[in-house]
């Protein structure tokens, strides 16, 4: 809280005996600016082999980019422990430099009962989301919208459209407004499946 924009800060977490190593941030500006991002889709498998190669690749071209946007599927297996521990593995302090904004894609999800899906455990305590978007139907930081620095970045859960019209429908009424009452220049839909 209280922080200010076009800052960079230094942090560290733990305890009076424990410490983990110093992260910068530097947080986004008020006014338009220019950015960059870096664009990720289905980490999913093989994240200490495969994962860890890219997002490092990735950074070491873009050390200077403002975040990381996710389009679903960061593992195959949504409530594998052991998964979700290689992904974190597998980016380490980049995570806890460069902000990431994801949208879930279809293995964020258990399949339950009567074609219900069901979010994963880890989703909510690794993510904090903007909770604006559409109310009571259990979307809360999977669909969400930010301005940025000029542009509106919005997430849909698409992954849901298959599975539930009202929840469909939502989004959808949801999304118009977003887009006819869009004051920035520019607008970014991230989502997992096409929506067509």
């Amino acid at each position: 809280t209280e922080l200010l924009p076009n800052t960079t800060y230094a942090y560290r977490v733990g305890d009076s005996a424990v410490w983990s190593e110093w992260l910068h941030f530097t947080t986004a500006s008020e006014e338009q600016a220019p950015f960059s991002f870096i664009y990720f889709g289905d980490a999913q498998n093989d994240l200490k082999s495969r994962w860890s190669r890219t997002i490092r690749g990735a950074y070491s071209k873009m050390t200077d980019a403002d975040f990381l946007l996710h389009a679903g599927d960061l593992v195959n297996r949504p409530n594998s422990d052991h998964e979700w521990g290689e992904w974190f593995y597998a980016g380490g302090w980049i995570y806890g430099m460069m902000p990431s904004i994801a949208t879930p894609g279809n293995h964020e999800y258990e399949r339950g009962a009567n074609r219900t899906r069901i979010l994963s455990r880890h989703w909510r305590p690794t993510f904090r989301f903007p909770q604006n978007g559409p109310k009571g139907l259990g979307m809360e930081e999977t669909v969400f919208y930010m301005d940025y620095q000029g542009t509106r970045i919005i997430s849909l859960n698409s992954t849901i459209f298959s599975f539930n019209k009202e929840i469909a429908e939502a989004q959808v009424q949801w999304l118009i407004p977003l887009l006819e009452n869009n004051p920035n220049d520019w607008t970014i839909v991230t989502m997992h499946y096409p929506v067509y």
